[in-house]
């Protein structure tokens, strides 16, 4: 999968609230919401 490819599905899954992403340095942080959390822990 190409840089663009992974940015828009990157994108499109913090739209829909599974993921959120935020600025760290000259990268982004990308963490899994709580909710899709308690999924994989259950």
């Amino acid at each position: 999968m190409g840089k663009v490819k992974a940015h828009r599905v990157l994108k499109d899954m913090e739209i829909k609230g599974i993921i959120s992403i935020e600025n760290y340095g000259k990268t982004n942080r990308i963490t899994l919401s709580e909710d899709v959390k308690k999924l994989f822990l259950e």
